[in-house]
């Protein structure tokens, strides 16, 4: 009978699949497992973790096999356990026919009852030892009823030092206990379903015993016996917060040095682009196709200054998102107190547009989603040589590094603006010098009056880029007639009227009107 019971028990170890294809394929290890299962030295599979371990990564286990095997193993023991009882107990009733020999045999019995009533908690403490040879492996181990919102049945050591909860504080709870915070119906919905059909793996976040957020790896798989059933959930837990903050790392490396890279070559192409032309024109529209790549912005504005003591500018370059860009010089913008600028070389202004009472030029921009406003002062020593106005929308965070890097461009401008600035100077002056050639020009050939202003009217047009000019005489010692005019789409008689007003009285210093209000 004790060979009988012995062959079993080795039958019962050979069938699970993880020892039959593994252990008894090395002698020390299958020595190991039947020393320590048939002769009760249990304690040799926690004094040989290393090398069962070891042997799992040399023929790439998995601590899924290992699971199922052991699950598998229970099975097998079980069952064995309740054949002996059976043995056992059939044995008692042969010989209770016969007296002398129940008599004869009784102490044999009693002694294999013994054993018998003994297997449960043999297997029961074989398999716990068992699982304590997963309490050493790296990776947290949870084994979960194979139900929704099933009870965590075991936890090994790593697990706990992974979320900081104790096994006596997870025991019992469900699979969600441990996302604290981070637990939502859909995760819920979506994990185990698939873990009880076919596993389930994925990145999540757990919330720790010290409240702090864990990102993980998770892979859950179904555990089942060889007739197809259900046995357990097994889940296999990896902590990557390090790993993520070091893939995040990683990325934001690769994007600063990326966009670095670009800002270098935007600077190359910038200096190339101030080098090759003194047309201040040609400099703002190849800057501007540039620095949207870098940069993406709603609208970028260049202004000139007309009196810039006042706060009064001109835009003449004007250029939004997706934009060619176009040049004007119909606007002047007045800058109020708090958009003033001073001397310095680095006083920017950041504005956000919100209000109501913004000049008409603001009032676009906020129509058309902007919502920071930043204005660089472009200085050459202590002369302002412009404005450069910068808007972004609601969907772009302008960031300090970026403001920095529009200051260096703008240092890169700054010589360009000058001498293309220089250059329209000059431009300016022999269209001046034209101007007056053509009036003397009229004057010699003894042109009417009413004809030399006319013609006068249309050169400055040109040569000055107007749109509306008019001409005004004091009639009768009391207002004032217009009496010549040029307009490129017909006069607007709100600026020039015919006649101006009785007391209107003639200003030591030109004016301007700024949004129909006069400056």
């Amino acid at each position: 009978m004790e060979d009988i019971i012995l062959r079993e028990w080795k039958s019962a170890i050979r069938t699970a699949a993880f020892f039959d294809d593994h252990i008894l394929t090395n002698k020390k290890l299958s020595a190991i497992f039947f020393d320590a299962i048939l002769n009760g030295k249990q304690h040799l599979l926690l004094e040989n973790v290393e090398l069962i371990h070891s042997h799992m990564n040399e023929t790439n286990l998995t601590i899924q096999q290992l699971v199922d095997s052991l699950f598998r193993l229970r099975d097998r023991l079980l069952i064995l356990a309740s054949q002996k009882r059976f043995e056992n107990l059939l044995n008692y009733e042969q010989l209770n026919a016969n007296l002398q020999q129940i008599i004869y045999s009784l102490p044999n019995i009693v002694k294999k009852a013994g054993i018998s009533q003994n297997d449960p908690q043999e297997t029961s403490s074989i398999l716990s030892l068992m699982l304590k040879a997963l309490e050493s492996i790296g990776e947290g181990i949870l084994i979960i009823e194979p139900r929704v919102n099933g009870k965590i049945l075991f936890v090994n050591k790593a697990l706990e030092n992974i979320t900081g909860f104790s096994s006596e504080e997870l025991l019992g709870k469900s699979l969600f206990t441990l996302f604290g915070i981070y637990h939502t119906p859909e995760l819920e919905k979506d994990i185990f379903p698939a873990a009880i059909y076919h596993g389930w793996k994925g990145e999540v976040t757990q919330q720790g015993a010290n409240l702090l957020p864990i990102s993980i790896h998770m892979d859950i798989k179904p555990v089942r016996d060889e007739h197809d059933e259900l046995l357990a959930l097994v889940g296999i837990i990896r902590n990557i917060t390090r790993e993520k903050r070091h893939r995040l790392e990683m990325a934001l490396r690769e994007d600063q040095i990326t966009r670095q890279n670009a800002r270098l070559s935007f600077l190359e192409d910038l200096s190339a682009i101030v080098n090759a032309t003194l047309d201040i024109r040609e400099t703002l529209i190849g800057f501007s196709r540039k620095f949207q790549r870098i940069i993406p912005f709603q609208s970028l504005s260049f202004f000139i200054p007309v009196f810039p003591k006042d706060g009064i500018y001109r835009l003449i370059y004007e250029c939004e998102a997706n934009n060619s860009g176009r040049f004007s010089n119909e606007k002047l913008i007045r800058f109020e107190p708090t958009m003033e600028f001073n001397n310095s070389h680095s006083i920017y202004f950041v504005q956000t547009l919100q209000h109501d009472h913004e000049q008409n030029y603001f009032k676009q921009l906020k129509s058309k989603g902007v919502r920071d406003l930043i204005c660089f002062p472009i200085h050459f020593k202590d002369e302002i040589l412009g404005i450069l106005s910068v808007s972004f929308s609601n969907f772009k965070a302008i960031k300090q590094e970026d403001i920095q890097f529009i200051e260096q461009i703008i240092n890169h401008l700054t010589v360009a603006l000058k001498n293309g600035m220089q250059f329209d100077q000059l431009e300016r002056q022999n269209r001046k010098l034209h101007l007056f050639y053509n009036l003397f020009s009229y004057i010699k050939n003894n042109a009417s009056a009413n004809f030399i202003l006319n013609e006068a009217l249309i050169d400055m047009a040109i040569s000055f880029s107007y749109d509306h000019l008019a001409i005004y005489q004091k009639h009768n010692g009391v207002e004032w007639q217009r009496i010549a005019k040029h307009s490129v789409q017909g006069i607007c008689e709100k600026l020039f009227p015919e006649k101006l007003p009785v007391n209107f009285k003639l200003p030591k210093s030109p004016f301007f009107y700024v949004n129909d209000d006069e400056v």
